[in-house]
């Protein structure tokens, strides 16, 4: 077994559960144990690394070795998807067919532990002109961003982060993401009047009321937003993914929630995008109630292809070298990358495995795009030190 892949089934094999909002506990449940073990990792390969305090349990991990004046950025999320009604033992990491199966495999502890992997060659190759190099371990990158918000939140300086360039590590098949959707996200609730159900016309049912405004956004994304369009990621989108309401089925509820998912585009607006949703639903639903809009939990911008281009050549050569040749792609899932080009810090996304195994039933990771990611993270930072 490789040393990136033993690693990489290490991290696989820590649970580290992103609770989504639910009211979920247990030991597999925040990235708490994680962090204890990227802090002793770092620390045992002489690398210094420090904390930052998100939330209780909740910690990001930032670690720098130190080299030239150029610096790279490599960020990777610790946190991982629930795993209702996986097929596998998500804890277990097994590997077979070439594969390495568990939660968090594809997305995306295996860039993680490619760029770890990187980081550890460069330390101890210490080639001439090595740059400098910040890893950022973050939290929470699967639900609100809270992770890489707190690192930037005062700035690209705020913990000493501060790079030339950056790349972030999602399951993207080996290709370099130059731009991405950005995301909002927010609740729409309608309320009714509790009543038993033997007397239900005495009452008003708020799931019944959330019927009409669901065919009413329904309407809007086929009619408004299909035709919304970037000429490279496509067309802006509006989906609904939880729906909660009722306490009983002998009871008319009173009170309906959904969460709404708005993906964006450049030059979208994410507040904006949130009235238009509000005016769709005044003027054009035929409504006889008025629903109420929570305040958004999720703004995220879209990525926009950086300026400074370097980051970007620099890349496509080591995956010219390393893979024989390179892709540049949009991509409608959102990163982190977008809070990291708000600093100022040119920025792209790469990582073995692909966002169809993400998140998944059974999820894993082929094997040999997790050994060609780290020879090609490997592979830019010596080039970027070589300048």
């Amino acid at each position: 077994m490789s040393e990136v892949i033993d690693l990489l089934a290490q991290l696989v094999s820590i649970s580290s559960v992103n609770p989504m909002g639910r009211d979920l506990t247990g030991d597999d449940v925040l990235e708490t144990r994680m962090g204890h073990f990227l802090e002793a990792w770092f620390q045992q390969e002489g690398i210094p690394c420090q904390r930052q305090t998100v939330e209780p349990g909740r910690d990001n991990i930032i670690a720098h070795l130190a080299g030239g004046s150029r610096t790279v950025l490599f960020e990777a999320h610790q946190d991982v998807v629930p795993v209702d009604n996986m097929t596998i033992d998500p804890w277990k990491p097994e590997i077979r067919d070439g594969r390495l199966w568990g939660r968090g495999s594809c997305d995306t502890k295996a860039g993680m532990a490619g760029m770890m992997t990187a980081m550890r060659r460069l330390k101890t190759a210490a080639p001439a002109n090595m740059p400098s190099v910040t890893m950022l371990c973050v939290v929470d990158e699967e639900h609100q961003f809270r992770g890489i918000s707190k690192a930037f939140e005062m700035g690209a300086g705020e913990m000493g982060i501060e790079a030339d360039m950056a790349i972030v590590a999602e399951p993207t098949e080996l290709e370099i993401v130059a731009s991405h959707k950005g995301v909002v996200r927010w609740k729409i609730v309608t309320e009714g009047i509790s009543v038993h159900s033997a007397n239900r016309d005495d009452g008003v049912n708020a799931i019944v009321r959330m019927g009409q405004v669901i065919q009413a956004l329904e309407n809007f994304h086929q009619q408004v937003l299909r035709s919304r369009t970037d000429p490279a990621l496509g067309n802006a989108a509006l989906s609904i993914g939880c729906i909660r309401g009722g306490t009983s089925v002998n009871t008319v509820p009173n009170r309906c929630e959904i969460e709404i998912d708005r993906r964006l585009l450049p030059g979208e607006e994410p507040m904006e995008c949130i009235a238009e949703v509000h005016a769709w639903l005044t003027e054009h639903a035929q409504l006889d109630f008025a629903p109420l809009f929570e305040d958004p939990w999720v703004i995220s911008p879209p990525l926009q292809r950086t300026d400074d281009e370097t980051v970007i050549r620099q890349l496509a050569q080591s995956c010219d070298r390393i893979l024989g040749s390179h892709k540049i792609s949009d991509v409608a899932y959102g990163t982190d990358a977008p809070v990291i080009a708000g600093a100022g810090i040119p920025v792209v996304v790469f990582g073995a495995g692909s966002v169809r195994q993400a998140h998944s039933k059974d999820e894993w990771v082929s094997i040999e795009q997790v050994e060609q990611a780290t020879e090609v993270f490997y592979d830019f930072l010596v080039r970027v030190g070589k300048g």
